[in-house]
Formats: structure tokens, sequence, C-alpha cells
């Protein structure tokens, strides 16, 4: 027997070579090296307020009686009115805030309201509740405004849904506007108690869907709110202020 031929086992090993040649910026750009897209600025300061100072209103007092018509006094009154509620009476809505001329302060608050809330700056305590005026709604929001409203001023109230109703919102502030421009603004709501249905509860306290409005030292029960004085989620801007300022 032959013995059999050897076969030759050939390895090509290639060798790939990668030159890198430095290239000045200018040759493929514009010019030098750009700058880095955004630079180092400061925060924006807020680019308006609300002046939280207690408002003068020098017009006329409207008193509304347990039993009365509130929505009738917000239709009627003008900037720099008073509206006062009777202490411990409840009143039932829902009410709406319709717009205004001027930039006059209205003012929703119990009659003799000052003798019986805790001085301005400081916190409302829901023990205080039983001496408060009650606002209450069996549906849609307890308070909410028409387009453009603006300039109202709520102090020392209770508002909750009425016995047994679960409530999206207790104050709706603004809702499905297109624009900036119908947004209502300078809303505040001083020393109120907020809260749900003691078994139902409610879903937020204040929809802040509207420019320059403020909570100030008011008291909601987040155990009956599931979202609290949450502001809602919005595709427009809104500004706010939560302590005093002078514009």
């Amino acid at each position: 027997m032959q013995p059999l031929p050897q076969r030759g086992i050939t390895v090509a090993v290639t060798l790939l070579v990668i030159l890198t040649v430095p290239v000045e910026p200018s040759r493929w750009t514009d010019g030098p090296a750009a700058a880095p897209a955004t630079a180092a600025r400061s925060p924006e300061l807020p680019r308006s307020v609300v002046d939280t100072t207690f408002p003068s209103t020098r017009h006329r007092t409207i008193h509304v009686p347990s039993g009365g018509d509130l929505q009738n006094a917000l239709n009627d009154s003008k900037g720099g009115d008073l509206i006062t509620l009777e202490p411990r009476a409840i009143y039932r809505g829902p009410f709406h805030l319709p717009a205004k001329e001027g930039s006059e302060w209205i003012v929703i608050s119990a009659a003799r309201a000052e003798a019986a809330l805790p001085a301005p700056g400081r916190r409302i305590d829901p023990s205080q509740a039983s001496a408060m005026p009650k606002l209450v709604a069996p549906s849609d929001a307890v308070i909410s405004t028409e387009p453009r409203a603006h300039h109202y001023r709520f102090v020392g109230l209770e508002i909750a849904p009425a016995e047994g109703v679960f409530l999206n919102a207790l104050v709706q502030l603004g809702n499905n506007d297109a624009t900036t421009e119908t947004l209502p603004h300078h809303l505040v709501f001083d020393r109120c108690y907020l809260h749900g249905d003691a078994v139902r509860g409610a879903r937020r306290g204040i929809a802040m869907n509207s420019l320059c409005r403020t909570s100030r030292n008011a008291a909601p029960t987040r155990r009956r709110l599931r979202a609290g004085m949450a502001a809602a989620r919005s595709r427009l801007p809104t500004t706010t202020s939560k302590r005093p300022e002078r514009t």
C-alpha cells in the first residue's frame, strides 16, 4: 500500500491597519467647534404673582341668610363687594363664578368671620369648621368658574360634597380651555376647610386649571380627598403664589 500524499494547509492572515487622521473642526463644519446647545443660566423668577394681602371691600355688603340664594348674590356682585354668609348655615349649590369687569376683589366670607378665624397667615383647623358657613353640592363641583372669571376670594368657608355624594373635584377652576385667554385667574381660597364625604370621600380638593391662583392656610382632609389640594395636569401654563407677595 502506498502512503497517502500529505496535504498542505495554508492559513491566510490579513492584517487590517486603520489610520486615524486628525481633522480641523472647521473643515466640515461652518466654523470653529460648536458651543454647547444650552448655556448655564439662573432659574427664571415667576412672571406674575397673586397679591394675597386682604383686599379692601369698599362698596356694598351683600348678606345671604341661611337658605338664601348665594348664586344670585354672586351674579349681582361687583368688584369691591363683600358677600357675607350666616355662620353654621348650609348653602346648596353647585355655584358658578361669572366673569366680571374691573380688577377689584369680590370677597365671600362668613359674617363676622375675622372674630372666629385665626389671624391672617395662620392655618385653619378642622375643629373650627363648626362655626363656618358650609357650601355643598350633589353633583358637578361645589364651586366652578365660567370662562375669564377672576378676582374672587373665599374666606373661612367649609366646602364639601352633599351627604353621601362622591365628587371628582370640590372646586373646579377652569375646564377644557383651549387658550390662556379664557382661563380664570386671581382666585384665592383663604383659611377654608375642604373635605370629602365621610363615607364616599372625594377625588380632588381644587382642580387648578387657571392662572394666578392660590390656596392659603387651608385645611384639606387628605384621608377623605384622594388628590388633596392638587393642581390638575394641564397643557396650559399656570402661575401661582403660595405666600403673600407684592405686585
